[in-house]
């Protein structure tokens, strides 16, 4: 075995002899001393060599992996050609005889079946031999005949223009009478009521006033609206009497046998009143709502109304409610309607202003 050398220790320096100077010196001050109690420290050499453990089992042999060959099975009927091009696409498929001949029979008879019902899908509008007149006659006559009253008079503005000018100039009642509806059997009627428009001689009325034209109970009208030279708006009504445009009064000055101020006071003869009229809720011990139904009646012309009723389940009372059914297109109720009315004086209690609504004469102001 190696034996290594004892370890070395610092001796105490002897000091410096003579009275020389020194300069500045750094070193330690410890003396070595080498350590009684220090043994030596054996060391033995191992070997080298590696010991190595070797298998005991020996590896399993290898094997090659093998291939089996499996033919392709024919696709079943429901799998043949689900999603895209099949084997035959492109090639003309030839059908059995059987279902050509089938197709054919179903387009016939569908054909001849939509023939032989023409004759009554087009029956309303088909042409029919009057027996009596041997002429042929048209289903919805009225209906046909309104709609070429309705063309004509849409083309009638200028005439009206003409006319409503030579009623406003007018000085004297018979200057009137041609120009009107009725005129003849109106002559007493205008001879106590119409007087003289206060418009200058020269006023025009305007080239674009508008022009309107509708249809009430099968009666075509037009209706002129504008203003006079104050810039009061009128309001003109026009209709066909013996193939001629020709005014109606009655409609145009709002024509009452009776003003509603001598109707609001319990007088006055309520034949044929015009105005516009409104659903209302008055009723009182004479007039009870289970029994009548509450209108309000106005004129644009005058300040005063007054209260009318119609009997619940009369013919007067169907007419009149119907006016304000909703309608077909909108689906709204319309809530004011012209109408031309005869009024009848209520009960000795009812108040003045209250009149019963015998019968409803007219829609509108017209007087067809």
């Amino acid at each position: 075995p190696m034996v290594l050398p004892t370890k070395r220790s610092l001796v105490d320096q002897p000091a410096a002899v003579g009275p020389a100077e020194i300069g500045l010196r750094i070193e330690p001050n410890l003396a070595r001393s080498v350590s009684q109690d220090s043994s030596p420290i054996e060391v033995q050499e191992i070997s080298r060599e590696v010991i190595r453990l070797e298998q005991t089992v020996d590896a399993p042999a290898r094997i090659e992996r093998q291939f089996t060959f499996h033919e392709k099975q024919e696709p079943s009927e429901t799998e043949k050609n689900p999603v895209g091009e099949s084997r035959d696409w492109g090639l003309i498929q030839r059908h059995p005889t059987r279902w050509i001949f089938g197709m054919a029979v179903t387009v016939g008879l569908m054909v001849i079946s939509t023939l032989m019902l023409l004759p009554a899908i087009n029956a309303p509008n088909t042409p029919r031999t009057d027996p009596q007149k041997g002429l042929l006659s048209i289903v919805n006559e009225e209906k046909v005949e309104g709609m070429e009253t309705l063309n004509l008079l849409l083309a009638q503005q200028p005439e009206a223009l003409q006319i409503f000018r030579s009623y406003v100039q007018a000085a004297h009642s018979d200057e009137v009478v041609p120009l009107i509806v009725d005129g003849r059997i109106l002559y007493e009627t205008l001879r106590k009521h119409w007087h003289p428009l206060d418009v200058p001689r020269d006023w025009v009325p305007a080239a674009d006033s508008a022009w309107g034209v509708m249809e009430f109970g099968g009666q075509a009208y037009g209706v002129l609206e504008g203003q006079f030279p104050n810039h009061s708006p009128f309001t003109a009504y026009f209709t066909f009497q013996d193939g001629r445009l020709m005014l109606d009064w009655k409609a145009t000055t709002v024509f009452g046998t009776a003003s509603l101020s001598q109707l609001s006071e319990g007088a006055g003869d309520g034949s044929e009143i015009r105005g516009s009229l409104s659903k209302a809720d008055f009723y009182n011990a004479t007039w009870p709502e289970a029994d009548y139904q509450s209108y309000r009646l106005t004129t644009p012309n005058e300040e005063a109304s007054v209260w009318c009723y119609s009997r619940r389940g009369e013919t007067a009372k169907h007419s009149i409610s119907s006016l304000f059914n909703s309608g077909e297109i909108t689906g709204e109720a319309q809530t004011i309607r012209k109408a031309t009315l005869s009024l009848a004086r209520g009960p000795a209690e009812a108040l003045p202003n209250q009149w019963l609504i015998e019968e409803m004469l007219h829609v509108d102001w017209g007087t067809h």
